[in-house]
C-alpha cells in the first residue's frame, strides 16, 4: 500500500520476526487501526501510534517494517472482511441476499475498528474510480440483480448496473454520515429506511 508520505529508510526486518508474539502482533494492529480510523493515514503518526501501544519504535519494527506495511495489513484484513461479508447463503432469493449483506457489513463496521480503518485508508489512496471492494460489490450486487431480473423477481425495467451502483452508493453514503455522527445517528435503522423505499420499486409493487 503506496502513500505520498515522505518516509526514511528502515533497517531490513530481522530474520528472528518469524518469533514474534502474535497477541503483542493483534495489539499493534488493534491500536493502530484506532488511530487510522480516527485521524486517516497521515494524521496518525508512527510517533502517536508507537506511543499509543506502549512499546518503543525498535519493538514496533521488530513486528513491522514501517508504517505503510502496518497499514497493508489493515487493508488487507478488512479486504477479508468485507469479502466474507458478501458470502451468499444456499436457496437464498437475490433481494433477500442484497438486504441481508447491507446489514452484515453494517454490523462489521460497528464492530470492527480494523474495517473502519481500511475502509478510511483505502478511500484515502482512491482514485476516481470505486477503491476495490466496493468494486467488488458492484459487480456482486449487479450479477445477483441481473439474475433476479432474468427469473422475474425483480421489475424488467431495472437497470442492473445502475442500481447496483446506487445500492452501493447509497450505502456508503450511510456509512459516512453514521461515522460522522455515531450517537445521532442509527445506521441499521437509515439501512432499513433505504430498501423500504426500494424494495416495492424493484419488485413492481410501487
Amino acid at each position: 500500500m503506496r502513500h505520498s508520505s515522505t518516509k526514511q529508510r528502515r533497517p531490513e526486518p530481522s530474520p528472528a520476526r518469524g518469533h514474534q508474539d502474535p497477541t503483542t502482533r493483534e495489539h499493534i494492529v488493534y491500536t493502530s487501526a484506532l488511530q487510522f480510523a480516527e485521524r486517516g493515514y497521515r494524521g496518525a503518526s508512527l510517533t502517536d501510534v508507537v506511543a499509543d501501544l506502549g512499546l518503543t519504535k525498535g519493538a514496533f519494527y521488530y513486528y513491522f517494517a514501517d508504517k505503510d506495511a502496518l497499514a497493508t495489513e489493515i487493508v488487507d484484513r478488512y479486504t477479508g472482511l468485507f469479502e466474507k461479508a458478501l458470502a451468499g447463503a444456499d436457496g437464498e432469493a437475490e433481494l433477500d441476499t442484497l438486504v441481508r449483506q447491507t446489514h452484515e457489513l453494517a454490523y462489521l463496521y460497528r464492530s470492527e475498528v480494523v474495517a473502519r480503518a481500511g475502509a478510511r485508508l483505502l478511500a484515502e489512496q482512491a482514485s476516481a474510480d470505486f477503491p476495490t471492494p466496493l468494486k467488488s460489490w458492484i459487480d456482486h450486487a449487479s450479477r445477483l440483480l441481473r439474475t433476479a431480473k432474468r427469473h422475474g423477481r425483480v421489475s424488467a425495467e431495472v437497470d442492473p448496473l445502475r442500481l447496483a451502483q446506487m445500492i452501493v452508493s447509497s450505502f456508503e453514503g450511510i456509512r459516512l454520515m453514521w461515522e460522522s455522527a455515531p450517537g445521532a445517528f442509527d445506521l441499521r435503522a437509515q439501512i432499513d429506511v433505504l430498501w423500504q423505499l426500494l424494495l416495492p420499486q424493484l419488485r413492481g409493487d410501487a
